[in-house]
């Protein structure tokens, strides 16, 4: 695989879950835990990320550690303060908080949007689209997505931590999230209802 092919998120996904962990108090204990998976990670885990992109493996061994810190409640619960940081500040507040006020009351249309998010974030990632739009759900999936990424259950619990919170932020409490592997290699599938 060359470098150009290599899966990537943008460095400033990275460095705001990083911030989230430090202003939870749990950065010390997630960056150990890290630290210990993975022992390269100690050349960049307290660094500003260089660049515009960084690997992947950077947000999975964070994510992973989150997760076997505090479980998968605990990754689907920093998913939803994710959300919530996301939308005060960072570099997707201005499209989140522009969407609530244009599509908060249509969880669909809202949903919508998704593939163009998973898009400006990722490089190399797979493909995010809408495969079933109904009145009070949706299901989506990522078509051809590298194994590594694929396979992090620690990943989809926070994305479904995240997705719970930004429908609760249109007005949806009680939403439900779910990402499953799916039975195609390569593929994670989701489902949404409001």
């Amino acid at each position: 695989m060359t470098v150009a092919e290599e899966p990537r998120i943008a460095s400033a996904v990275v460095s705001g879950v990083r911030r989230t962990l430090i202003d939870l108090g749990q950065w010390p204990r997630v960056r150990a835990r890290a630290i210990a998976r993975m022992p390269k990670v100690r050349s960049w885990i307290d660094s500003a990320l260089d660049g515009s992109w960084c690997p992947v493996a950077y947000h999975i061994v964070i994510l992973e550690s989150v997760a076997a810190e505090y479980g998968d409640d605990g990754i689907a619960a920093f998913g939803r303060a994710r959300l919530l940081d996301n939308m005060s500040g960072g570099v997707l507040s201005p499209i989140l908080r522009s969407w609530m006020r244009s599509y908060g009351g249509a969880p669909g249309h809202l949903l919508r949007v998704s593939p163009h998010v998973w898009r400006a974030v990722t490089r190399d990632l797979g493909r995010m689209v809408v495969v079933e739009m109904g009145e009070r759900a949706t299901r989506f999936r990522i078509e051809e997505m590298p194994e590594e990424a694929r396979r992090c259950v620690a990943w989809h619990r926070f994305l479904e931590g995240y997705g719970v919170a930004l429908l609760e932020a249109g007005s949806y409490p009680g939403a439900h999230v779910e990402i499953s592997l799916g039975e195609t290699p390569r593929q994670l599938e989701g489902s949404v209802r409001w």
